[in-house]
């Protein structure tokens, strides 16, 4: 994507998940802030690399170095007619790079081979982009490329596995000219570089291969799925739908799963869950509602579990979903809140649970809050909200301490100076984050960016990714990058996290004469369903303007949550007489998560109104607001 910036466009930071830049708050107070975060930062590490571009995620070899492919790009455009390189990080952070003797663009990240080396593809392309070669590469610990030549100029070639026989497989496609749809094959190599081709005969560009519980390799087609043997036979099988799949997932049925999506004129009508069984018989659960799906995730409870997201244009109080398919083909869908939106994928935790990143627009789409997610395998959602300038970029990761760990995006009104930052959220929801150190080459008007990456635990049991770096925003022209570097998080001196806890920010009383009296609390984060209507956590008491009680506590009738508003609704057994004076106490764990704790304690005034006493002299002291509307 052209990364520009003019007073007419947007800063490619201020996407629907960051509109949270248009807040009130000033540009000093947010540079205030990441400087703060930026004295914290000794726990993360930058190390620069060479020369500027996009790296793919990070791969661990087992020569226990961190290697990478770096693509040469310009306003986040890779230049395909420009050599890429490939490189590696040892633990201590030194980079090394190597050209490729073709001179060629790499692709499609590393596969660890059965032989010890790496191995990926590279395309070669002449000044009109162009494809003029491909080949098959294989790079030693020592750094050792060595090239074997596949027989067409492929464009596409995806799917590098290592099949039950040992081989190294992958899938060939090359575009046709109009209405051609081109020349695909799937592929066979040895460990000494003999490439073997296998024509597919329908046609199509093929993708995830996947090692079938039947010892074949399983990929997929437009509106087909096939299945390749160790010799190379093909047998394709029809989709009833006749969608597009872009990859398959093992159950724990033995079955392989898939997403397929329907279209028609490019605009998706449906969406199914598909299953194909070893045999080839194909079934689809349809879903309620055509979005995009991320990638399927199996959990412990032997379902598959993936987000759905709808993005624009929509009602900002609809909501994105959660949803579980058992392997019976059961189909549960679990809504965020109202405007709640995610489309980084699952992430199974350490305590069983399925963490996600959410964000929540308001209905101008001007503000904006991102939170942490947890589902249980019931479906309940537990979140914890990150503060109001960062939201996360990529998926969660689990680290080897059991903690999930995520990077993101700083967004602050001041577009010439954003930062990055890493997360850390304990199984209990706690959460810590910390400012990242500068990319190679940026100074204090550079904007800082984390994109398309994946944080991956390194040989050191550390977390590591990229970062980059871009001109001020003032620049009008399609931004190159400034500067890109390698971060290392030291687990160990990384902050442990710390438990939220939310704060009641407003009490209200309705209800007058014969009529229930209702208090309703506005709480300023979501609480845990169970939690927010433990009448145990609240008390209130008969008192007087000084802050005295005068009764045992009153007794409530019920509690209702409202998750789309954050307010809990407390209903009295008996009213309230309008004089008088009461203090209305919020004690204990609102959130579900283990350590936090909600204290809260006012007085209730005749008109409605409550303000936080403090005690001064022995006399509880209040100040009181004018009358509210709901009395």
């Amino acid at each position: 994507m052209q990364r520009m910036f003019s007073q007419g466009l947007r800063n490619p930071l201020l996407t629907r998940r960051s509109a949270r830049a248009s807040r009130a708050m000033t540009a000093p107070a947010c540079i205030q802030q990441l400087e703060r975060r930026k004295l914290l930062s000794t726990a993360v590490t930058a190390f620069p690399v060479p020369k500027s571009g996009s790296i793919s995620v990070l791969t661990l070899a087992p020569d226990g170095d961190l290697w990478y492919q770096r693509h040469v790009t310009y306003g986040g455009m890779i230049l395909k007619t420009l050599p890429g390189r490939i490189g590696r990080v040892a633990p201590s952070g030194a980079v090394t790079e190597y050209a490729l003797p073709a001179g060629g663009d790499p692709r499609n990240g590393f596969t660890v081979g059965p032989d010890g080396n790496l191995w990926f593809t590279e395309v070669v392309f002449d000044a009109n982009d162009s494809a003029t070669a491909a080949f098959l590469c294989r790079v030693t610990p020592s750094g050792v490329i060595s090239e074997f030549p596949l027989s067409q100029a492929f464009v596409s070639m995806s799917g590098l596995t290592v099949g039950p026989d040992g081989n190294l497989w992958f899938s060939e496609h090359r575009h046709g000219e109009s209405g051609d749809s081109g020349t695909t094959f799937i592929a066979r190599a040895t460990t000494a570089g003999t490439v073997t081709e296998f024509p597919v005969p329908g046609g199509g560009d093929p993708t995830g291969l996947t090692l079938g519980s039947d010892g074949n390799l399983w990929f997929s087609t437009p509106s087909q799925i096939g299945r390749v043997t160790t010799s190379g036979a093909i047998t394709e099988y029809a989709l009833p739908s006749g969608g597009t799949v872009p990859g398959l997932t093992p159950g724990s049925d033995g079955n392989l799963w898939f997403v397929e999506t329907v279209q028609d004129s490019y605009k998706t009508t449906a969406v199914n869950i598909g299953r194909i069984t070893p045999p080839g018989q194909v079934t689809e659960f349809p879903l309620s509602a055509p979005g995009v799906v991320s990638g399927l995730t199996l959990a412990p409870d032997g379902a598959l579990w993936f987000s759905e997201s709808f993005f624009w244009p929509m009602s900002s109080s609809a909501s994105d979903v959660v949803i579980r398919v058992t392997p019976s083909g059961v189909v549960s869908e679990f809504p965020l809140a109202p405007g709640g939106r995610t489309d980084n994928g699952l992430t199974l935790g350490s305590d069983g649970n399925l963490w996600f990143t959410e964000t929540i627009t308001n209905d101008s789409g001007t503000d904006s809050s991102s939170f942490i997610d947890r589902i249980s395998p019931s479906g309940t959602i537990l979140r914890t909200p990150l503060s109001t300038d960062e939201y996360p970029v990529g998926p969660l990761l689990l680290g080897p301490d059991g903690d999930l760990w995520f990077i993101g995006n700083i967004s602050t009104t001041d577009l010439r100076t954003p930062g990055t930052f890493v997360g850390r959220v304990a199984p209990s929801g706690a959460i810590a984050t910390m400012a990242t150190n500068a990319a190679a080459g940026e100074n204090a008007t550079s904007i800082a960016l984390i994109e398309n990456s994946v944080p991956t635990v390194g040989p050191d049991g550390n977390i590591w990714f990229t970062q980059a770096g871009y001109p001020p925003s003032s620049v009008t022209v399609v931004l190159p990058q400034i500067g890109l570097a390698i971060q290392r998080i030291n687990v160990a001196a990384f902050p442990a996290p710390q438990p939220f806890s939310p704060t009641i920010t407003d009490l209200v009383r309705s209800g007058v004469h014969a009529q229930p009296t209702e208090l309703i609390l506005t709480v300023s984060a979501p609480l845990d369903a169970t939690a927010a209507v433990d009448l145990h956590n609240y008390v209130v008491v008969i008192s007087d303007a000084w802050g005295r009680l005068h009764s045992r506590p009153l007794r409530f009738r019920h509690a209702a949550y409202n998750a789309a508003t954050n307010t809990v609704t407390l209903t009295m057994r008996r009213p309230l007489p309008l004089r008088g004076y009461y203090r209305v106490t919020v004690h204990g764990n609102l959130t579900g998560i283990n350590g936090s704790e909600t204290n809260y304690s006012a007085l209730l005034h005749k008109f409605g109104t409550v303000t936080p006493a403090t005690v001064h002299a022995g006399r509880a002291r209040t100040r009181h607001a004018p009358p509210h509307s709901r009395h």
